[in-house]
């Protein structure tokens, strides 16, 4: 399994992605479509509005991940694991699936949900810890390698 990628380009369209671990990854708007995914991880990534259109995700995991108004129209999902994943407004239309695809636990439903109290309390309370705080520039500054926090610590 492949790790520790970098990702800076969001369209892999008629890619071969078997087995890669993209677990964590910021995917929002990404373009999967037609690709060769299966058994790849997609453990807590964010995937909203991902268009995996007519893509192969047999015995992909999504365990968490938010796949909120994505795109599945025509993708195959048998055996695809979707455990507590967020599919709100995701769209299935003409996709196969089989009794090994897993919803446990998986959100479904309209996107437009209004926010309770809590979650209207917690955004505010979000932007009031970032209040009155400095923007930090960090393009002077230097990183030490171990060798030379080692001779800093000898002087």
């Amino acid at each position: 399994m492949t790790k520790g990628m970098h990702i800076d380009w969001y369209i892999f369209d008629e890619c071969v992605l078997r087995d890669m671990d993209m677990s964590e990854r910021n995917l929002n708007g990404a373009h999967f479509i037609k690709v060769d995914a299966r058994g790849t991880f997609f453990i807590k990534s964010q995937l909203q509005e991902a268009d995996f259109s007519g893509a192969d995700l047999r015995n992909t995991y999504f365990v968490e991940a938010n796949l909120r108004k994505a795109n599945f129209e025509g993708a195959d999902l048998r055996g695809a694991i979707f455990t507590r994943a967020d599919l709100h407004g995701a769209r299935f239309e003409g996709c196969m699936t089989d009794e090994q695809t897993t919803w446990y636990d998986a959100e479904f439903g309209d996107c437009e949900e209004e926010k309770d109290e809590d979650e209207e309390e917690e955004e505010d309370a979000q932007e009031r810890i970032t209040d009155d705080i400095e923007r930090i520039d960090f393009m002077d500054v230097y990183v030490f390698d171990e060798e030379e926090v080692q001779e800093f610590q000898e002087v």
